[in-house]
């Protein structure tokens, strides 16, 4: 069935959605520049650059070198910049002052953490490293002081330290050839948080010392997996009113 509009309905519709663009650009990338504790009562927001309706400035992050992308950013608009991740909004301290400000002077302003629905999924919301501050954070750390950052404990392990430095200098020393530190300092720190999780014995049962064939292959992949999908960002993250779209 052909569906045709007369020329003024089409105008009317194209008008329309021209209005609701410009609405929608308008809120997505105002600047910070209202005033905060003034008589109209706003909050004084940092400047930030121009973004997109929904997506906001997650565009102009793209590509394998975002640190550069947000060194060009604050180098026009100031060491402080307010970015819009989606519909989050989210602040840019990249000058050693602004960074005291947020980390020493007003570190319980800015001690939480936002809930990252990916980690949710795959820690169960029991882990430290995620959790907003609060009770469970603060007794998480607590335990992890206590049991596993401990002098004693840090001490303990000295032993797993230099035998994996070890093996590590050996692993260089014997490809006589252009390394790749970045694969070998991890495998290397994988192996002290494996052999302090599992212990020396599981971990080559396990096959994580390089030596358990298949076996120690695939539970190494497993461990990258599960770490690509903990950096993951999903829509739900960015884009609050489609949280539920990622359950």
């Amino acid at each position: 069935m052909d569906v045709s509009l007369s020329p003024l309905v089409a105008l009317l519709l194209v008008a329309l959605l021209s209005r609701l663009i410009l609405v929608l650009a308008t809120r997505t990338t105002k600047g910070g520049s209202p005033s905060s504790g003034d008589d109209d009562g706003r909050r004084r927001l940092p400047p930030s650059p121009p973004g997109l309706p929904l997506l906001g400035h997650l565009p102009l992050l793209l590509g394998s070198l975002p640190h550069r992308r947000l060194q060009a950013m604050t180098a026009s608009h100031g060491p402080v910049v307010l970015l819009r991740m989606g519909r989050v909004p989210t602040v840019v301290a990249s000058s050693a002052a602004a960074a005291q400000e947020v980390m020493k002077a007003r570190d319980l302003a800015y001690a939480s953490r936002p809930s990252l629905r990916m980690a949710e999924r795959l820690l169960y919301g029991r882990d430290m490293a995620f959790a907003p501050y609060g009770e469970h954070w603060r007794q998480a750390r607590r335990v992890s002081v206590l049991h596993l950052l401990s002098h004693r404990r840090v001490l303990s392990f000295r032993r797993a330290r230099e035998q994996e430095a070890a093996a590590m200098v050996a692993r260089v020393s014997r490809a006589r050839a252009a390394v790749n530190l970045n694969a070998a300092l991890i495998s290397y720190s994988s192996g002290i948080i494996s052999r302090a999780a599992l212990g020396v014995a599981d971990v080559r049962t396990y096959g994580l010392d390089g030596g358990g064939g298949a076996a120690g292959e695939n539970l190494t992949k497993l461990f990258d997996d599960f770490e690509a999908l903990l950096g993951t960002v999903t829509v739900g993250s960015c884009c609050r009113g489609w949280r539920g779209s990622t359950r």
